[in-house]
């Protein structure tokens, strides 16, 4: 890893880091929003292993991860599926599917920012692997992350 020898350089590096930090929280907000769905810890191996193949690949799996996303979209529309605090026989039809589109913004944002995060991470002239590396344990430390963000939030408001 070489260091900025000009502004030019300085200017991309502060750029990576920005995708850094928006990759972080929006993979974070997919965490809180799965973990607000109780999703099946099937579905959290799936959306890993989607993770690390979008990382791996880049924009050529963006398909298969749209698929996967269209996928859990039409399971958690067919099952009626809410987030945990909503209750079904309280909730007007509107929330509900203003709550799953919420979902699949979130799961979109994080397929195009995964598939595109080679670039974005080019001026920091690592390896690949050293790319691959760190965008795998960036998008899964904020998807842990916001687990614990969501659970932390709901048992303060149990209280």
């Amino acid at each position: 890893m070489a260091f900025p020898q000009k502004k030019s350089e300085t200017v991309s590096w502060i750029g990576s880091g920005i995708y850094f930090v928006l990759l972080w929280l929006t993979a974070c907000s997919l965490g809180m929003g799965l973990t607000a769905y109780v999703v099946s810890p099937l579905i959290w191996l799936g959306t890993l292993a989607v993770t690390l193949h979008l990382t791996w690949a880049g924009s050529a799996a963006i398909a298969p991860a749209m698929v996967w996303l269209l996928a859990l979209m039409w399971v958690a529309t067919m099952t009626h599926a809410l987030p945990q605090p909503m209750q079904m026989h309280n909730v007007i039809a509107q929330v509900w599917a203003a709550s799953l589109l919420d979902l699949w913004m979130r799961g979109g944002l994080v397929i195009l920012m995964l598939a595109f995060a080679r670039w974005a991470f080019k001026p920091l002239r690592l390896r690949p692997a050293a790319i691959f590396a760190f965008t795998v344990g960036l998008s899964w430390s904020a998807l842990g992350a916001g687990v614990c963000m969501y659970r932390l939030v709901s048992v303060t408001h149990q209280v």
